[in-house]
């Protein structure tokens, strides 16, 4: 009893194990042979669950790494479709400005420049998708938070009298400037200011609805 016990143990235990159980309690019932046997089955099911997570573990993070590779060519094949005509588009913009000259009026010199700036941005976002470059550090430098905000605003107006949607800019500290990366911060303000213009086009249409972008100190 003292051999054949300990031995149906382990044999109900292995059976347990070999189903994916590796957490089965055997415990030793002795200091002999028989129970160091049983110590060793109990540990070498601790090891094996250990090791079947980091397997785990490794095959989600090939998983995504498989993910990714195929989102980077596919981003790839995007970006280099859509630079073609957008290069085109900026140097048509630029061709404009050039031949237009002194004789355009105010407005459309502002038009040409917000469709250069944006266009040269839109090159630079795609560039970070062909190297697959998201996570890029920023580049701080120091800029005036009101005209990046006037900027903001200036590109906006076509989709917000689109959607109906009145913009206004309330600066009430003009000289505020503070070191940041542009193009992040740009991207940060007309990705809210996209989600206010689409959340108010389709509330209820007696709905005022106009966007104010403000600009004031706190905490001073």
């Amino acid at each position: 009893r003292a051999i054949a016990r300990p031995v149906e143990e382990l044999t109900e235990a292995a059976s347990k194990m070999a189903e994916g159980n590796w957490t089965v309690s055997v415990k030793p019932s002795s200091n002999d042979e028989i129970g160091r046997l049983v110590g060793s089955f109990a540990q070498m099911g601790r090891e094996l669950e250990a090791r079947e997570k980091a397997l785990t573990l490794a095959q989600e993070s090939l998983h995504r790494s498989e993910k990714f590779a195929a989102l980077g060519k596919f981003s790839a094949g995007i970006a280099h479709e859509v630079k073609n005509p957008l290069n085109s588009i900026l140097g048509f913009a630029e061709l404009s400005r050039i031949e237009l000259g002194a004789s355009a009026s105010d407005d459309l010199k502002k038009y040409l420049s917000i469709i250069l700036s944006e266009g040269k941005r839109a090159t630079g976002i795609l560039s970070e998708l062909l190297t697959f470059a998201r996570q890029k550090p920023p580049v701080l430098e120091p800029m005036s938070l009101a005209e990046l905000l006037s900027f903001a605003r200036d590109v906006y107006v076509p989709q917000a009298k689109k959607a109906g949607v009145e913009l206004a800019l309330e600066v009430r500290d003009p000289e505020v400037k503070a070191r940041i990366d542009k193009d992040q911060i740009m991207q940060v303000v007309t990705n809210l200011m996209t989600n206010a213009i689409h959340a108010m086009e389709e509330g209820p249409a007696e709905r005022a609805r106009k966007l104010t972008l403000r600009l004031s100190l706190e905490g001073n």
